[in-house]
């Protein structure tokens, strides 16, 4: 053997060493070369004609200065690796909603758990594919396997894996990153989409909304009408809602009580208003009430009455619903409801 299974070469023996003057024998003499032409042919040649026919144990050491793969069957140098360019295809081509894409080094096929990389050239407009080297179009999906809303994928860096059928967009452009930051709004949702809207806008599309005053109002008269801030929500057909408020009222007159109700455009299934006050009250200071059906409270004079409300109002067709005050006996002083007086209807389904 040419070399000793440790990668020494060791001529044989019984024609090496030589003798000195001796006659060189043929038949060892050409046992001595073909032993060397032997191992020549086992090493490796650096010009590439060698076919390495077992696995090469580097010892710590490494291959270095090579050239970048350009096949699947090459090894990659550090920098493709590091600079991601073996997955990376760069810009995709095709139009939106079908998006071709080239990498450096084709896949013979989709496999799950290949992670590609690419610039979409257009924005996707729903369901959309993408098609690798011409391997085929394959879709693109959310994490929850359904299509991509529109927008989902925004012109610049795509990021997607293969879970064996179909293309997982791991990057999905939030609709949120692209709304306006204004003090005083709110993100809300939309069907598919979100939305800034604006305090009382928002409000009501999460389903609350509340109504103060912020002045005073003045009222000398028995017949009941729509407070100036207190009234206006639009309640939905076959809903429920909840009621809630504070009122503070005062007087300067004895004798002259507070009386309020609630009025619904529409036509409801039941409905129900406790009126309860504190501080500054007469004899009656709670009562109930359904709806277009007034409430008395008695309002002792020069004190504050704050007046608590809760009640739930179930709809059968949408409507308005309102809040009317006014005094129960007709004075020439006006009675107040002061600035700060807050009514909240919460819909519950």
């Amino acid at each position: 053997m040419a070399y000793n299974g440790s990668g020494v070469y060791t001529p044989p023996a019984a024609s090496f060493p030589a003798v000195a003057s001796t006659l060189i024998e043929s038949a060892k003499y050409n046992a001595v070369i073909n032993d060397i032409a032997t191992g020549l042919t086992t090493a490796i040649t650096k010009d590439g004609q060698t076919v390495i026919t077992a696995n090469l144990p580097m010892a710590t050491y490494r291959h270095t200065g090579v050239s970048n793969a350009a096949a699947l069957t090459d090894y990659a140098a550090a920098d493709q690796v590091t600079k991601n360019t073996l997955t990376y295809g760069g810009a995709s081509a095709a139009g939106t909603d079908t998006y071709a894409v080239s990498l450096p080094i084709s896949p013979a096929a989709y496999a799950a758990g290949q992670r590609f990389q690419f610039l979409a050239d257009v924005a996707n407009t729903g369901a959309c594919t993408v098609n690798f080297n011409a391997i085929g179009a394959a879709s693109i999906k959310l994490l929850d396997g359904s299509d991509p809303y529109n927008g989902a994928i925004q012109i610049g860096p795509v990021d997607v894996q293969y879970d064996g059928t179909n293309f997982v967009l791991l990057n999905p452009y939030s609709e949120i990153d692209s709304l306006a930051k204004t003090d005083g709004n709110f993100i809300v949702g939309a069907g598919s989409n979100f939305v800034v809207e604006s305090g009382p806008t928002a409000q009501t599309s999460l389903g609350f909304i509340t109504k103060h005053k912020e002045a005073d109002e003045g009222s000398a008269t028995t017949t009941l009408t729509d407070d100036s801030d207190l009234a206006g929500w639009p309640l939905d057909a076959s809903s429920f809602y909840k009621v809630t408020g504070n009122i503070p009222v005062t007087c300067a007159d004895s004798g002259v009580d507070f009386k309020g109700q609630f009025t619904y455009s529409g036509t409801v299934d039941n409905s129900g208003f406790a009126l309860n006050a504190a501080n500054g009250v007469g004899s009656s200071d709670h009562e109930s009430a359904v709806i277009n059906a007034s409430s008395n409270i008695t309002v002792s004079a020069g004190v504050l009455a704050v007046i608590s409300i809760s009640g739930s109002i179930s709809t059968n067709s949408s409507g308005t619903l309102d809040f009317q005050w006014a005094q129960v006996s007709s004075s020439a002083t006006n009675l107040l409801t002061k600035s700060g007086a807050w009514i909240t209807v919460t819909k519950m389904n």
